[in-house]
């Protein structure tokens, strides 16, 4: 059985539709091969729109859409969605036995790039992750305040006042893009 890990974020609001084709065009400068196909729902039924000609608006109808890709390392999703008037939900999923194992085998890049280019061109600024939780936050300072309560993996752009409790327990990295990256030395 796989577990999924998310990392969480919160951005400032955009149309779904431009949130989208700024991680797709990020992603596709990465060298990501995406899915061909955004995806949603709606009134439980699946609902997708091939990512070709004027995708954007039927996007930006739906109330939250998820996109998929690969480089090296496990398939990424990211998940965009309103988290209010003023905010963009984030969620980023990927199996966690394989995020484990890059890790292990020093490979992090396969996934820590797509994240903090991902949260760079959405204007976020802090992002949280942990197999245990599942929340969907409203803010930024929601998100903070679950890295204080020590996930193990986490994005924070440089200047953003904000720590987890046991820093001492972490492996950090500075990223590219000027986030630096928390690693629980238990992950």
């Amino acid at each position: 059985m796989s577990i999924d890990f998310d990392v969480y974020a919160v951005a400032p609001a955009l149309p779904l539709g431009e949130a989208a084709r700024r991680v797709l065009e990020r992603w596709t400068a990465l060298g990501f091969r995406m899915e061909p196909t955004a995806f949603s729902d709606a009134d439980g039924a699946d609902i997708e729109a091939p990512l070709q000609g004027e995708w954007a608006p039927v996007v930006n109808a739906w109330s939250w859409v998820a996109l998929w890709g690969h480089r090296e390392g496990p398939s990424i999703g990211v998940i965009l969605e309103p988290a209010g008037p003023a905010a963009l939900g984030v969620s980023f999923t990927m199996s966690f036995n394989l995020l484990r194992r890059l890790l292990e085998e020093g490979r992090e890049d396969g996934v820590f790039a797509p994240i903090v280019e991902a949260l760079s061109v959405l204007g976020a600024r802090v992002a949280a992750g942990d197999p245990n939780w599942d929340f969907e936050p409203a803010s930024e300072e929601e998100v903070a305040a679950a890295f204080a309560r020590d996930p193990y993996l986490a994005f924070v752009r440089q200047g953003l006042d904000t720590r987890p409790a046991t820093p001492e327990e972490y492996i950090t990295r500075e990223r590219p893009g000027g986030f630096t990256v928390f690693q629980h030395e238990d992950l």
